[in-house]
Order: structure tokens, then sequence, then C-alpha cells
């Protein structure tokens, strides 16, 4: 199941993650989370995050930002607290010690949660001031993602059914592109940290990968059943389109999305981003040459 452990319960949902979430009590106190919580909360429903580690972002950028406008006395309603300008001020007061990434995130998210919260607040919707043709699809949604684990029992034999997991592990886990799921296998490529045995890496030509600790209970499952073999399956390199051959035969129910390799890897892609990791420590990792790989993140 995928998910997130907030306020010390495992969350699978937004709601859920509203629910559990609680401020650091050095950052906001408890008398000030309960007087602001109230329209925290609603004001992050409003947005209508989709995954939970966006709704964490949210509420955690909302929390922070609503407890400033107490601190400078900005009456806490939906459309004055919400006011662009306050947000604005808030950004160039309280973000300027993160990273371009982090900061980025936290605007993006407050924009959102403010846009969506308010109907009288001089918004303006945003706008795309070029082209993007090639733009990335959306991140898969947690529902989406509960699908696509879901499917694992609908395959028709064992082999698609590894091929199934191995793609949801080495894409959700990692974000190996298609053409790199075809050749790792785990006596070439997949090393355990000597110090901390929890840690598990996917070594590429171009880079190391730590593979997400949520995944590596599957990970390993793969491993042991075949571990002289590729992680996805046998397959064949040397024909055309090889990713397409590897995926044909992955039988989806009617609850499930279209499984799309690259957007594993974007739902990946999003998951560290949303995690505050710097640009380019997200370059290593991703193994992108350039910073405009984020702007064509939907």
């Amino acid at each position: 199941m995928i998910g997130r452990t907030v306020g010390g319960v495992f969350t699978t949902t937004p709601a859920a993650v509203y629910a559990a979430y609680v401020p650091r009590p050095e950052f906001i106190n408890v008398d000030a989370w309960s007087a602001i919580r109230p329209l925290t909360v609603a004001a992050c429903e409003s947005a209508r995050f989709t995954s939970v580690d966006a709704a964490l972002g949210g509420v955690r950028a909302t929390a922070q930002f609503l407890s400033w406008c107490v601190e400078e006395s900005i009456r806490i309603e939906l459309e004055i607290a919400f006011h662009p300008d306050h947000l604005e001020r808030f950004l160039a007061a309280r973000t300027g010690h993160l990273s371009d990434a982090s900061r980025a995130t936290r605007a993006s998210a407050l924009r959102r949660v403010a846009r969506a919260a308010t109907k009288r607040a001089p918004w303006v919707a945003p706008q795309t001031p070029y082209a993007r043709p090639n733009a990335m699809s959306a991140p898969y949604a947690d529902e989406d993602l509960r699908a696509l684990q879901a499917a694992l029992g609908a395959q028709r034999d064992e082999l698609w059914e590894r091929r199934l997991k191995a793609v949801l592990v080495l894409g959700l886990g990692a974000g190996l592109r298609a053409s790199e799921m075809l050749t790792v296998t785990p006596a070439e490529h997949v090393r355990r940290n000597v110090r901390d045995p929890r840690l598990w890496a996917i070594t590429l030509p171009d880079r190391i990968v730590p593979v997400r600790r949520d995944y590596v209970p599957a990970l390993t499952e793969l491993m042991e059943a075949h571990p002289d073999e590729p992680i996805v399956g046998p397959n064949r390199t040397d024909v055309k389109n090889p990713t397409g051959i590897l995926t044909s035969g992955i039988v989806l129910p009617g609850t499930a999305p279209r499984l799309q390799l690259s957007r594993l890897r974007i739902t990946w892609m999003v998951w560290l981003l949303s995690n505050g990791i710097r640009i380019r420590e997200f370059q290593a990792l991703a193994g992108t040459v350039s910073a405009k790989t984020l702007e064509t993140i939907e």
C-alpha cells in the first residue's frame, strides 16, 4: 500500500493526512494550531490534492502561512488571509532559507490552496508564457497506484505478475527509465548498504539511485526468486519497441489506469521533489541534464 506516516499514523488519503497532521510545537504551538487548524484543513480540502505527498506539503505550507498571518495580525478569514499580497509577503519573509526547489514547491502549494479557497481575492489564473509541446504526463494519483498494485492478482501467470511488479518497483521505487528497466539484474546492478541493511540502491552507468524503502520488500522478493535474470524477466533488447513487448501481456482491470512506464518515473520524480530535495541532487538521482526538466512536469 502506498502511503505516508503522518503524526504517527499511516495515511493513504489526503483526508487522513489532514486528520493526522500536527505541526512541530517549536514552529507552531498547540494553542496556535488549535486556532488555525479548521481554516487550514478547509483551505487544503478546497485545493483537491490527490496524493498523500501533495496533501502533506499543502497542509504543512498552509499551516505555516496562517501561523505567520496571526503573527502579522492579519485576520484569519479565507478572503482576507489568502490575499495575493499577504502570500507573497510570507514567501519573501519565510522561505529565503529554502533551496530553489523547496521554495518553488512551497509557493506552488500555497498558490494552489489560495486560488481554490477564495472567490473574491484578486487571484489571476496562472498563465503559460510559452508553449510546452513536450510536457510530461501528470503523476499517478494514490488511488491509481492502489489500482495498479491490486492488478498484480489479475495476471494470467507468474511471468506477467512478475513483470508488472518489477516495473512498479523500478519505476516508482527508483525512477528508472523504461529502457533501463530491461537490463537491470540483481547481481550486476543492485547493492545493499553494508552499514544499514535496510537501504538498497541500483547502480546504473550514469548514477546510483537509492530504492524507496517501501518498495524494498517487493524488490527483494523479485531478486530472490530469479537471482540470475533481469528483474523484469527474460526479454530482448534487439527488437523493435522492446518496452512495449515487455508490458504487452499485462492485464489491467477496469478500475486501473493505463500503465505508462514514463508516468511511473514522473510519479517518482514528484515524490522526490515533494520531499524537499535540492535541484542538483534531483538531477543526479534522476539522470537529467537540465533544470528545464522540472518545467515539463504537469
